[in-house]
């Protein structure tokens, strides 16, 4: 893991991750401002990204490895691996032997692992074998610990090659609600919508957007639009809750709204 993090430029040893594995290998990217990306388990997507000069981490057997290479004519797999450890004096990991495979033995080997195998991206590189879902999902994951600035560079990527995904719209409009910018957040909440009006989330988000940005009564009708009785009881109480807040701001309402709200009426 070190490796690939260094060679993305988020610079990391050995013994810094050591504490973090706990928490999960896949997780661990994120601590660093790094985007983990699940490849599809085929040797075909692996060679996608060998082919684009990307090392994939991959478990084989009972051990992780970093696949490096693939030589078609030889039909062999290069992977690094073994116990990195930081040099007591330089400061820096100590390399990892090199190891080449036949493709068969590869296969075997991966297979133990069961097939596993990530990407460690900066926030709005694209893998090479892209896949929506697992995009989506993999952004939502890293929505958990990442920077706004670094969420959005992953949303945006996606926007630019799915433009109709309202997942995409609502997830960027979280980015820019926790970096401070409710208007943008509001306007991305509404696009979502727009594609897909049953997303309650967004819908919900947008109302509590609108009232950070003082649109009481435009937050109003956003939440009133929920059905509640379509959600689990966890999120029902969240729902309420957000309902009542707004209805405590409505009666305590004297100035008329900002101009602003006008364009959030749908």
């Amino acid at each position: 893991m070190a490796s690939v993090l260094t060679e993305s430029s988020a610079p990391a040893t050995a013994d810094e991750l050591t504490p973090l594995v706990a928490a999960g290998l896949q997780a661990i990217p994120y601590r660093f401002g790094r985007f983990t990306y699940p490849v599809a388990p085929d040797l075909t997507a692996l060679q996608a990204e060998l082919d684009l000069h990307r090392n994939v981490l991959v478990r084989l057997k009972r051990e992780y490895a970093v696949l490096t290479e693939y030589d078609a004519h030889a039909d062999t797999m290069s992977v690094r691996s073994g116990p990195a450890r930081t040099d007591a004096v330089t400061g820096k990991d100590t390399a990892m032997r090199t190891k080449v495979m036949s493709t068969s033995a590869f296969m075997v080997d991966w297979e133990a692992g069961q097939r596993w195998a990530i990407l460690v991206l900066r926030p709005g590189d694209l893998p090479a074998g892209l896949n929506r879902q697992r995009y989506l999902q993999a952004a939502a994951e890293f929505e958990k610990d990442a920077r706004p600035e670094s969420l959005r560079l992953v949303f945006d990527a996606a926007l630019q090659r799915w433009p109709d995904e309202p997942e995409a719209w609502a997830g960027r409009a979280a980015a820019e609600l926790h970096a401070g910018d409710a208007m943008n957040a509001a306007r991305d909440y509404a696009t979502a919508l727009r594609i897909d009006g049953s997303n309650t989330e967004a819908r919900h988000d947008l109302a509590m957007a609108l009232l950070y940005l003082g649109c009481t009564h435009k937050a109003q009708s956003q939440i009133d639009k929920i059905i509640v009785q379509a959600l689990s009881s966890a999120e029902r109480a969240v729902v309420e809750n957000s309902r009542d807040r707004i209805a405590a701001r409505s009666q305590n309402l004297v100035a008329q709204e900002p101009p602003a709200c006008a364009e959030f009426s749908f």
